[in-house]
Parts: structure tokens; sequence; C-alpha cells
């Protein structure tokens, strides 16, 4: 995901499978964000399997939309999945 002059956040870690770490970007003065996640299988840096996952876009506001994507947080499906 790219977002050209933006600052990128992410606050949180969260075990489950894998580790998955939610993070923010924004343009600085707009609502034209995005949240994204990366995924990793351990924490540990000198394990061969240490190697953070893009695993994308998971919701994007617009100059044109009513809300701003920021302040990403964890949410489950039907059966508690992330």
């Amino acid at each position: 995901m790219r977002f050209l002059g933006s600052k990128i956040c992410g606050r949180r870690i969260s075990p489950f499978s894998k580790y998955h770490l939610d993070y923010a970007a924004s343009t600085f003065g707009s609502n034209h964000s995005a949240i994204g996640l990366v995924t990793n299988k351990t924490l540990d840096m000198q394990s061969p399997d240490y190697q953070w996952v893009d695993e994308g876009l998971v919701l994007e506001s617009m100059r044109s939309g009513d809300f701003n994507a920021i302040d990403p947080n964890i949410t489950f499906d039907e059966n508690r999945q992330p």
C-alpha cells in the first residue's frame, strides 16, 4: 500500500495463529487514509521464520467521504476469527 507523503502508525501486535499488526497511513490535513495489516509467524528476530508479510489494505477513506480510516482495531467475524 502506497501513500506518498504519508505518516504510518502501528500501535498493537495481536497474537493469533500469526502475529497481527494493524497500521494506519494518513495524508496530513485530509481524510484520505487507510488501514492495513501485516503479519508475522514469530517475534523472534533471530528465527528464520521472522518476516513481516503485508496482507494488504483493510479499509480506505477518500477525500470525498465522511469518515477517516484511522485508529485501527482488531475485529472478529461470526466464527471469532480476526
